[in-house]
């Protein structure tokens, strides 16, 4: 099962480019390209809230495939304030999503920036 796909988690700093609208917003328009990019996308939650750091956030949890490997990934994305936004995202093979999750969710939950 998990020969065509290493369990990983990505960190990518992105400037933001819809700083002047809400966090529903944003998260609606990046399911939106998300689902444009990614083969056969089904979004199966959305959420934003205040991350413990104190900066606005989001998460996505969505599934897609990549070359016929389905996934399940997670999304977290801190809208930084300074125009920079922080998304790191778990991804697992769909069928193994339960075996990682936990790990996934203890890293993801542990990213703190240190400036506001």
């Amino acid at each position: 099962q998990e020969a065509d796909w290493q369990t990983n988690i990505f960190l990518e700093l992105r400037r933001d480019l819809d700083a002047k609208q809400p966090a529903e917003r944003r998260l609606a328009t990046l399911a939106d390209n998300l689902g444009k990019h990614k083969n056969a996308f089904a979004l199966r939650s959305s959420r934003a809230f205040t991350h413990a750091s104190g900066f606005a956030a989001g998460e996505l949890l969505y599934t897609h495939a990549s070359e016929g490997v389905p996934l399940t990934e997670r999304a977290l994305v801190l809208w930084l304030g300074d125009g920079r936004t922080l998304f790191v995202t778990g991804s697992a093979v769909t069928s193994l999503w339960t075996k990682y999750e936990s790990q996934i969710n203890m890293v993801v939950n542990s990213v703190r920036p240190i400036s506001k």
